[in-house]
């Protein structure tokens, strides 16, 4: 169990790397199109692979209900 937390924190903190790297430009452009494949492939291993699940949704499908005020007296 710990061994498997202790590559988990080591896969984040790369993942946050090769995310720094591709948002500052560091990297020329082939080896950057490389590292966000890379990224990519880590965030499917850290999180799953979630997108074939959702993207049927889209943001106008969604829709939002009213807030309740609960400050605001009926009386």
């Amino acid at each position: 169990m710990k061994k498997s937390i202790f590559y988990d924190d080591h896969v984040k903190s790369l993942l946050d790397v090769l995310e720094l790297y591709h948002a500052m430009q560091y990297l020329p452009e082939e080896v950057d199109e490389k590292a966000v494949e890379f990224a990519k492939y880590l965030s499917n291993y850290m999180y799953g692979d979630f997108y074939d699940q959702f993207k049927k949704y889209e943001i106008d499908d969604i829709e939002h209900q009213e807030i309740v005020t609960y400050s605001i007296s009926k009386f």
